[in-house]
């Protein structure tokens, strides 16, 4: 599917501000002979972002520009379709008996019916009518004033097995003892993210008129059933909601200070990002303006990218004591993914004795790679990260990790393990608006850039560049691509741009193809980049301790000189006084002196003896 908007300056775009217009997507059916769009979705202004529901394909949910969430329905159209063939046919056959009377009754028009086909006129309609792309409008399109402020950036559907309550807990659905294995329509929900600092809770249950709307004759307005504001100050709550769930999850709240004490990352940050959070605390709002999001391992949690180039993990719910007793386990998902720490540690375990193996082969893989994953998720840091200089445009999970996140903005890609730091990509020659993870090997990323072409990057080949580099795939700037779903069609990807255009890629075999232990390699390569970031942090808060308390000694020896200087300034200042007062005095002296001697001989002169 290709949602297609109007290619315009942000001149025009203003100009054309609160005017109504048509966008579209489109459904592409690419097994057919003919490539052209199957169904035609509409919406009252451009569709920035859409999701199909992960099980049933007919729901389809869309983010628009104005900031309202709209869900389309193709089951509702695909009724519609069986309706109106069902009366077209028994029409059809109402007017083949009419003919078949007529034709009984005049003898004389026989010849001039088509015997092979008599019914060519009502067929070519047909032709007519299956050659219109059917257009569907929305199903329903939320109340303007309660959805956000800005355009949405970004949509999520809640897991199958749970739902938000209007409070803002999660509720653990139990659909594996329901007949279809999945959630009633009144419990199917999705949250949305934009610019304006919210997430907000949808469910696509029609909305029912409440009293007011009964009184004043309006139609049923649909609202989200639950408000997110992302604050800064949430970022340090305990995900869980009371001691007794704690308990329950066996989470020791003292575990996260012990891994950071263990953790020399943590005992140090890097004062320079301090400085930067102090210094713009003024400038800076203390809400997060979420632009991307995908989940973590650990139910509640989110990993989000924000519009200022910002990464932190965020948790949107709190989880109480129904809920873990509930559910089976606090991880999100039970599909078969592993960590990176998990597979070294299971290597390291391998390396040593047989007798330590067995002990541990008894406990069972599944279930250790399993804790370790909760526990790496539980006491990951929610804090803010800051390694983008623009918007990240997309942040995503690795299909082969549980707990390596991609992370795409500027002109670089930023790897990440949980809150860790991991790889930050060489600058790119033009901007990068989009990436992706391949979906059969760890090693391989692809991003798309500003100026048509798309890099594939082979970080087991080499990290300082692209293994195939400004590959032209479109004349204008690529909006956004995807590997297709399927899992026998891994080399496939779907690449769109800014006209409006959609290519199907078939990547090399090399990028597909995955190499032995590919992931084992891949998380030694990460623990490197772990180490290797770690030791230049290290270095870096030590170079950056011994600068400051050279600047400080710099500065109370100036200082020092300083005060010197100005003792030394005021004794001469003393000194030229005292000696501006001796000649001053030695001076009046010698006029004393004169004015004696100008006396007596001017008494001399008159004659005058002084009186003795």
């Amino acid at each position: 599917a290709v949602s297609c908007i109007e290619n315009m300056s942000f001149d025009d775009r203003v100009n054309i501000m609160n005017k109504s217009r048509i966008s579209t997507i489109l459904l592409w059916n690419l097994s057919h002979i003919l490539l052209k769009a199957q169904t035609i979705l509409t919406a009252p202004t451009d569709i920035f972002v859409f999701k199909f529901h992960p099980k049933n394909k007919n729901i389809i949910i869309g983010g628009l520009e104005t900031g309202q969430v709209v869900i389309w329905d193709l089951n509702d159209y695909q009724n519609q379709q069986k309706i109106n063939s069902i009366n077209k046919q028994s029409k059809n056959n109402k007017t083949e008996k009419d003919r078949d009377t007529e034709t009984n009754d005049d003898d004389e028009n026989i010849e001039d019916i088509n015997v092979d086909d008599p019914f060519e006129i009502f067929d070519n309609d047909d032709d007519n009518e299956d050659d219109k792309i059917p257009v569907i409008e929305p199903k329903m399109l939320s109340f303007i004033e309660k959805s956000h402020t800005k355009s949405v950036t970004d949509l999520l559907w809640l897991p199958q097995d749970m739902m938000i309550k209007p409070t803002g807990e999660l509720k653990h659905i139990d659909i594996k003892n329901r007949p279809k294995g999945s959630k009633m329509t009144n419990e199917e929900q999705f949250m949305s993210i934009s610019g304006d600092g919210t997430i907000l809770f949808w469910d696509i249950q029609s909305p029912k008129q409440t009293e007011k709307e009964r009184k004043k004759n309006e139609p049923a307005k649909w609202i989200p059933i639950y408000m997110k504001k992302l604050e800064r100050k949430d970022l340090k709550d305990n995900i869980f909601i009371d001691k007794e769930s704690m308990d329950l999850a066996n989470y020791d709240p003292h575990s996260l200070e012990v891994a950071e004490n263990e953790d020399e990352d943590n005992d140090t940050k890097s004062e320079e990002i301090a400085d930067e959070k102090h210094n713009d605390s003024g400038s800076l709002s203390e809400v997060i303006f979420g632009s991307k999001f995908c989940y973590s391992p650990l139910c509640g949690k989110l990993v989000i990218g924000t519009e200022l180039g910002e990464y932190c993990l965020y948790n949107f719910s709190k989880i109480n004591r129904e809920f873990v007793e509930e559910r089976e386990s606090l991880l999100l998902s039970q599909e078969n993914k592993t960590t990176t720490t998990y597979l070294l540690k299971q290597q390291q375990h391998s390396e040593s004795n047989k007798d330590e193996k067995k002990e541990l082969e008894k406990l069972g893989d599944n279930d250790k790679d399993k804790n370790e994953l909760l526990k790496n998720s539980i006491i990951a840091c929610n804090d803010i990260y800051k390694q983008h200089f623009y918007d990240i445009k997309s942040i995503q999970i690795s299909p082969h990790f549980s707990d390596i996140y991609l992370s795409i903005g500027d002109w670089r890609f930023c790897i990440w393990r949980n809150d860790k730091l991991l790889f930050i990509s060489p600058y790119s020659s033009s901007y990068i608006v989009d990436g992706c993870w391949s979906p059969s090997r760890p090693a391989v990323i692809i991003t798309a850039k500003y100026d048509g072409t798309i890099d594939i990057w082979d970080l087991l080949d080499q990290t300082h560049s692209a293994v195939a580099k400004n590959s032209p795939i479109s004349s204008t700037s690529i909006s956004s691509l995807i590997f297709s779903p399927k899992m026998n069609a891994n080399n496939i990807l779907a690449v769109g741009d800014n006209d409006g255009n959609l290519r199907i890629l078939q990547i090399p075999r090399n990028f597909v193809i995955p190499l032995n232990n590919e992931k084992l390699m891949m998380a030694q390569f990460y623990q490197k980049e772990y180490i290797r970031i770690k030791f230049i942090n290290k270095r870096y808060n030590i170079h950056k301790i011994e600068t400051i308390e050279s600047e400080k000694q710099d500065k109370e020896r100036k200082e020092k000189e300083k005060e010197e200087m100005e003792q030394q300034k005021e004794m001469n200042e003393n000194k030229n006084e005292m000696n501006e007062i001796e000649k001053e005095q030695e001076m009046d002296d010698k006029l004393e002196a004169k004015y004696e001697n100008m006396l007596i001989a001017f008494k001399k002169q008159l004659g005058i003896k002084d009186a003795k």
